[in-house]
């Protein structure tokens, strides 16, 4: 499959670290990152899936830039393996942790662009709750106002790692701590940013690493309650897998018990043989 040259805006800026820090994005990723030490067991099948599944899906393609959406800690993104194999990669995230922007000093043509990639929906539910606060007047949610855009080119390749359902249900959870919203209302935020991502990936060649269902096993280990994570279709791709990822193996996260995560990796082309 091959795609016309694009040729549009970059991500909307990242806010700022005052926001962001107000906002919990700060401690949630601290929070990741704590719950990975306690999990690095059960996490490890799941990152060497993504990690393994990335690699396979880019080997002997032609590819100049790579642009990988929600990098966050790079757990689950080979960065190493593909060192001068690629020439530019970006790295895209609402913040970047001292520690990465550390790190990626030591190896050429990698960039880390802080960035909101709901197209602004973060500085704007941040702005809406201070507008609250401040008048009384009620949110009001206008679902198409926003669009998230992307530059890239015929040679670009995206990855959205596992951030999809991420995007959506932090801004949620942010807004209903702060107002009251309606369930209407946070159905029509998940399936706008959820359906602006896919529609973004759709622009040219990606792979989507994404969980798409959620199972909770009780401390019995007698039953299981599903919970579907997304409101919107997954794009139609060439190759997928899925596989199960053990996100919290001590009732720590839930307190009915533990939670896996069913994942679905897909990618716009399929794999070249070798």
């Amino acid at each position: 499959m091959k795609f016309a040259p694009i040729q549009i805006k970059m991500f909307v800026p990242s806010p700022g670290n005052r926001i962001l820090r107000q906002m919990g994005f700060i401690s949630d990723q601290i929070g990741l990152l704590n719950r990975y030490f306690r999990e690095s067991e059960e996490w490890k099948e799941h990152l060497d899936n993504s990690a393994g599944f990335i690699l396979t899906c880019l080997r002997n393609k032609k590819i100049k830039e790579l642009i990988v959406l929600g990098s966050g800690w790079l757990l689950d993104f080979p960065l190493e393996n593909l060192i001068g194999i690629i020439e530019r990669i970006k790295l895209v995230d609402i913040i970047h942790p001292p520690q990465i922007l550390k790190k990626i000093k030591n190896f050429p043509g990698v960039e880390c662009i802080p960035a909101d990639i709901t197209g602004g929906y973060v500085e704007k539910f941040y702005l809406e709750v201070k507008r609250f606060r401040r008048s009384g007047i009620p949110f009001f949610f206008e679902p198409g106002t926003i669009r998230p855009e992307i530059k890239r080119t015929e040679d670009s390749f995206v990855i959205s790692l596992n951030i999809l359902n991420q995007i959506d249900t932090f801004l949620i959870d942010y807004l209903k701590q702060k107002i009251s919203i309606d369930e209407k209302t946070i159905l029509d935020i998940r399936r706008k940013i959820q359906n602006d991502h896919i529609n973004l990936l759709r622009d040219g060649r990606y792979i989507l690493i994404t969980d798409h269902d959620e199972l909770i096993i009780n401390r019995q280990k007698q039953g299981r309650t599903i919970k579907s994570l997304l409101s919107v279709e997954l794009p139609a791709s060439r190759y997928i897998k899925e596989w199960l990822w053990m996100f919290d193996s001590k009732g720590t996260y839930n307190c009915e018990g533990q939670t896996i995560l069913k994942i679905r990796a897909m990618c716009s082309e399929c794999p070249e043989i070798q």
